[in-house]
């Protein structure tokens, strides 16, 4: 229960924390370790949070290592490779 807690705090955030370091093109998120059934619940929590995202981001899925997969729009360059 405390990871899929956790999980929910981060679905909520991970939108905002994107934006902000202008993160765009394929995302893997390492959540933390939750039961597998867990998961439906923690998906719609997070399409919930990108659907109010203005930059198109799709929730590509699970691999099979329990990792979850992003798709999202790049909108500009990332904050690392930006020389000023």
């Amino acid at each position: 229960a405390a990871g899929l807690k956790a999980n929910i705090a981060l679905a909520r955030e991970l939108p905002r924390q994107l934006r902000c370091r202008g993160l765009g093109g394929q995302i893997v998120v390492d959540f933390a370790p939750m039961p597998k059934k867990d998961r439906p619940a923690l998906e719609q929590v997070l399409r919930a949070a990108l659907r109010a995202d203005p930059v198109e981001t799709a929730l590509a899925g699970w691999t099979p290592l329990g990792l979850c997969e992003l798709q999202r729009k790049r909108e500009r360059r990332p904050l690392a490779g930006d020389p000023t």
